[in-house]
Protein backbone atom coordinates (compact mmCIF):
# COMPACT_ATOMS: atom_id res chain seq x y z
CA UNK A 1 0.00 0.00 0.00
CA UNK A 2 1.69 3.07 -1.48
CA UNK A 3 -1.05 5.85 0.06
CA UNK A 4 0.65 8.36 2.31
CA UNK A 5 -1.70 9.58 4.52
CA UNK A 6 -2.08 10.63 8.21
CA UNK A 7 -2.72 7.68 10.59
CA UNK A 8 -2.45 9.28 14.00
CA UNK A 9 -2.50 12.61 15.05
CA UNK A 10 -2.36 13.86 18.83
CA UNK A 11 -1.85 16.90 19.98
CA UNK A 12 -0.75 18.70 16.62
CA UNK A 13 1.98 15.85 16.27
CA UNK A 14 1.34 13.56 13.50
CA UNK A 15 2.23 9.90 12.10
CA UNK A 16 1.96 9.03 8.59
CA UNK A 17 1.55 5.69 6.95
CA UNK A 18 5.30 5.43 5.71
CA UNK A 19 6.31 6.07 8.63
CA UNK A 20 4.29 4.14 11.11
CA UNK A 21 5.16 0.74 8.94
CA UNK A 22 8.59 0.83 10.04
CA UNK A 23 7.00 -0.45 13.24
CA UNK A 24 6.13 -3.30 11.04
CA UNK A 25 8.13 -6.77 11.40
CA UNK A 26 12.59 -6.57 11.21
CA UNK A 27 11.80 -3.13 10.61
CA UNK A 28 14.04 0.02 11.54
CA UNK A 29 12.09 2.75 13.37
CA UNK A 30 12.65 5.67 11.44
CA UNK A 31 13.28 9.52 12.70
CA UNK A 32 9.55 10.44 12.58
CA UNK A 33 8.14 7.84 14.81
CA UNK A 34 10.96 8.24 17.80
CA UNK A 35 9.63 12.02 16.82
CA UNK A 36 6.02 11.26 17.58
CA UNK A 37 6.68 8.90 20.83
CA UNK A 38 8.89 11.75 22.22
CA UNK A 39 5.94 14.09 22.53
CA UNK A 40 3.11 11.71 22.86
CA UNK A 41 4.57 9.41 26.14
CA UNK A 42 4.66 12.95 27.60
CA UNK A 43 1.71 13.81 26.86
CA UNK A 44 -0.10 10.56 27.76
CA UNK A 45 1.85 10.47 30.76
CA UNK A 46 0.81 14.13 31.64
CA UNK A 47 -2.99 12.97 30.67
CA UNK A 48 -3.03 10.58 33.31
CA UNK A 49 -1.02 11.91 36.17
CA UNK A 50 -1.10 15.48 35.61
CA UNK A 51 2.87 16.04 35.25
CA UNK A 52 5.30 15.14 33.31
CA UNK A 53 8.46 13.04 35.57
CA UNK A 54 9.62 11.93 32.42
CA UNK A 55 10.86 14.37 29.81
CA UNK A 56 11.77 13.34 26.37
CA UNK A 57 14.03 15.74 23.48
CA UNK A 58 13.19 15.25 20.36
CA UNK A 59 15.69 13.74 17.92
CA UNK A 60 16.92 17.12 16.63
CA UNK A 61 18.93 17.03 19.90
CA UNK A 62 21.12 14.37 19.01
CA UNK A 63 21.58 15.91 15.57
CA UNK A 64 23.04 19.41 16.73
CA UNK A 65 25.36 16.87 18.52
CA UNK A 66 26.26 15.00 16.13
CA UNK A 67 26.99 17.94 13.75
CA UNK A 68 28.97 18.99 16.36
CA UNK A 69 30.85 16.41 18.65
CA UNK A 70 34.23 16.29 15.98
CA UNK A 71 34.56 20.00 16.08
CA UNK A 72 37.20 21.81 18.30
CA UNK A 73 35.18 23.12 21.51
CA UNK A 74 35.28 26.74 20.15
CA UNK A 75 33.70 25.97 16.60
CA UNK A 76 31.25 23.89 18.31
CA UNK A 77 27.21 25.47 17.86
CA UNK A 78 26.74 27.56 20.96
CA UNK A 79 23.19 26.73 22.83
CA UNK A 80 20.75 29.24 23.71
CA UNK A 81 18.04 28.51 25.79
CA UNK A 82 15.66 29.06 22.36
CA UNK A 83 17.76 25.78 20.77
CA UNK A 84 16.51 23.39 24.05
CA UNK A 85 13.05 24.63 23.56
CA UNK A 86 12.82 23.26 20.28
CA UNK A 87 13.68 19.97 21.05
CA UNK A 88 10.09 19.86 23.07
CA UNK A 89 6.19 20.77 22.01
CA UNK A 90 6.70 23.82 23.50
CA UNK A 91 3.56 25.07 23.59
CA UNK A 92 2.89 21.53 25.63
CA UNK A 93 5.87 20.95 28.00
CA UNK A 94 7.96 23.61 29.39
CA UNK A 95 11.48 23.73 30.73
CA UNK A 96 10.64 25.42 33.51
CA UNK A 97 8.71 21.96 34.53
CA UNK A 98 12.42 19.96 34.12
CA UNK A 99 13.01 20.85 37.92
CA UNK A 100 10.19 18.82 39.12
CA UNK A 101 10.78 15.75 37.08
CA UNK A 102 12.82 12.00 37.56
CA UNK A 103 14.62 12.18 34.31
CA UNK A 104 15.52 13.59 30.84
CA UNK A 105 15.91 10.68 28.20
CA UNK A 106 18.22 12.09 25.02
CA UNK A 107 17.60 9.23 21.84
CA UNK A 108 20.61 9.17 19.51
CA UNK A 109 20.25 7.70 16.19
CA UNK A 110 23.93 7.12 14.34
CA UNK A 111 25.62 4.25 11.99
CA UNK A 112 22.21 2.93 12.20
CA UNK A 113 22.30 2.11 15.44
CA UNK A 114 19.45 3.83 18.20
CA UNK A 115 20.62 4.50 21.61
CA UNK A 116 19.44 7.20 24.52
CA UNK A 117 20.63 8.61 27.43
CA UNK A 118 19.18 9.28 30.46
CA UNK A 119 19.41 12.29 33.45
CA UNK A 120 18.87 11.51 36.30
CA UNK A 121 17.71 14.84 37.49
CA UNK A 122 17.70 14.08 41.44
CA UNK A 123 21.69 13.13 41.14
CA UNK A 124 22.61 15.02 37.56
CA UNK A 125 23.63 11.57 36.24
CA UNK A 126 23.83 10.68 33.14
CA UNK A 127 23.21 6.86 31.95
CA UNK A 128 24.31 5.66 28.51
CA UNK A 129 20.83 3.30 28.02
CA UNK A 130 22.36 0.98 24.71
CA UNK A 131 21.44 -2.24 23.74
CA UNK A 132 24.71 -2.93 21.60
CA UNK A 133 26.60 -2.62 25.08
CA UNK A 134 29.39 -0.23 24.23
CA UNK A 135 27.61 0.99 20.69
CA UNK A 136 28.91 1.93 17.82
CA UNK A 137 32.47 3.31 17.10
CA UNK A 138 33.06 6.63 18.66
CA UNK A 139 30.15 6.23 21.36
CA UNK A 140 32.64 7.97 23.87
CA UNK A 141 33.70 10.76 21.97
CA UNK A 142 29.78 10.98 21.92
CA UNK A 143 28.88 10.67 25.74
CA UNK A 144 31.85 13.16 26.42
CA UNK A 145 29.64 15.75 24.03
CA UNK A 146 26.62 14.97 25.31
CA UNK A 147 27.70 15.49 28.92
CA UNK A 148 29.57 18.55 28.45
CA UNK A 149 26.66 19.77 26.47
CA UNK A 150 23.99 18.80 29.19
CA UNK A 151 26.60 21.02 32.34
CA UNK A 152 26.54 23.80 30.19
CA UNK A 153 22.18 23.23 30.03
CA UNK A 154 21.60 23.50 33.04
CA UNK A 155 23.90 26.05 33.92
CA UNK A 156 21.48 28.09 31.63
CA UNK A 157 18.57 26.72 32.82
CA UNK A 158 19.58 27.40 36.29
CA UNK A 159 20.70 31.00 35.21
CA UNK A 160 24.14 30.41 36.93
CA UNK A 161 27.69 31.04 35.61
CA UNK A 162 28.72 28.31 32.62
CA UNK A 163 31.06 26.32 34.69
CA UNK A 164 29.02 26.32 37.69
CA UNK A 165 28.35 22.53 37.43
CA UNK A 166 31.25 20.32 35.82
CA UNK A 167 30.78 17.63 32.75
CA UNK A 168 28.15 15.61 34.23
CA UNK A 169 29.59 11.41 34.40
CA UNK A 170 28.61 9.42 31.85
CA UNK A 171 27.44 5.58 33.25
CA UNK A 172 26.24 2.81 31.73
CA UNK A 173 23.43 1.16 32.08
CA UNK A 174 23.21 -2.46 33.03
CA UNK A 175 20.77 -3.74 30.32
CA UNK A 176 20.22 -7.06 28.01
CA UNK A 177 21.54 -6.92 24.55
CA UNK A 178 18.99 -6.84 21.75
CA UNK A 179 18.23 -10.08 20.42
CA UNK A 180 18.50 -9.07 17.03
CA UNK A 181 20.09 -6.39 14.73
CA UNK A 182 16.64 -4.80 13.93
CA UNK A 183 14.98 -3.66 17.47
CA UNK A 184 17.25 -1.13 18.45
CA UNK A 185 14.84 1.95 18.08
CA UNK A 186 12.36 -0.81 19.46
CA UNK A 187 14.53 -1.08 22.63
CA UNK A 188 14.83 2.35 23.66
CA UNK A 189 11.82 3.62 22.90
CA UNK A 190 10.51 1.46 26.17
CA UNK A 191 13.25 2.16 27.61
CA UNK A 192 12.58 5.70 27.46
CA UNK A 193 8.95 4.51 28.84
CA UNK A 194 10.18 2.54 31.50
CA UNK A 195 13.84 2.44 32.26
CA UNK A 196 14.20 4.03 36.29
CA UNK A 197 17.99 2.60 36.59
CA UNK A 198 16.47 -0.02 39.11
CA UNK A 199 18.57 -3.94 38.13
CA UNK A 200 14.96 -5.54 38.81
CA UNK A 201 15.11 -7.55 35.88
CA UNK A 202 17.46 -10.47 36.90
CA UNK A 203 19.94 -7.94 37.91
CA UNK A 204 19.53 -5.83 34.78
CA UNK A 205 17.98 -2.36 34.31
CA UNK A 206 15.81 -3.58 31.36
CA UNK A 207 14.12 -6.45 30.95
CA UNK A 208 15.71 -9.23 28.31
CA UNK A 209 12.91 -8.79 25.20
CA UNK A 210 12.68 -11.82 22.25
CA UNK A 211 12.22 -10.79 18.93
CA UNK A 212 8.58 -12.35 19.69
CA UNK A 213 8.00 -10.02 22.38
CA UNK A 214 9.32 -6.78 20.71
CA UNK A 215 7.16 -7.26 17.62
CA UNK A 216 4.37 -7.75 20.64
CA UNK A 217 5.62 -4.07 21.42
CA UNK A 218 5.66 -2.87 17.82
CA UNK A 219 2.14 -3.86 17.86
CA UNK A 220 1.06 -2.31 20.76
CA UNK A 221 2.43 1.51 19.64
CA UNK A 222 0.70 1.12 16.75
CA UNK A 223 -2.87 0.29 18.38
CA UNK A 224 -2.27 2.90 21.26
CA UNK A 225 -1.26 5.68 18.87
CA UNK A 226 -4.14 4.80 16.10
CA UNK A 227 -6.87 3.71 18.68
CA UNK A 228 -6.27 7.00 21.06
CA UNK A 229 -9.54 8.74 21.60
CA UNK A 230 -7.61 11.70 20.99
CA UNK A 231 -6.35 10.55 17.72
CA UNK A 232 -7.98 13.26 15.08
CA UNK A 233 -6.92 10.72 11.71
CA UNK A 234 -8.52 7.98 13.74
CA UNK A 235 -11.19 6.87 11.94
CA UNK A 236 -9.51 7.60 8.17
CA UNK A 237 -6.81 5.32 9.82
CA UNK A 238 -9.53 2.31 10.56
CA UNK A 239 -10.91 3.24 7.34
CA UNK A 240 -7.20 2.74 5.43
CA UNK A 241 -6.59 -0.30 7.47
CA UNK A 242 -9.94 -1.76 7.02
CA UNK A 243 -11.05 -2.35 10.34
CA UNK A 244 -14.45 -0.44 9.82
Amino acid sequence: MNVHRVVSEIIGQSLSTTSIYTLAPMKYVDNMVVLFACTVFMYFEKRLCGVVKRFHFSPLYSHHILTDYRKRPQNRHVFTLHNYNTYLRSDHFGLEELPTADFLFLPFVHDDHWWCYSVKLRSMEIFVIDSLGKGIRDRKRIDTAVAENMARFFCILMNIPEGSIGPLTVKQANIPSQPNLHDCGVIMLKAMEIWDGDEKYNGKSMPEYTTEELLGIRKKYVCDWILDNENISRMEALHLYGIV
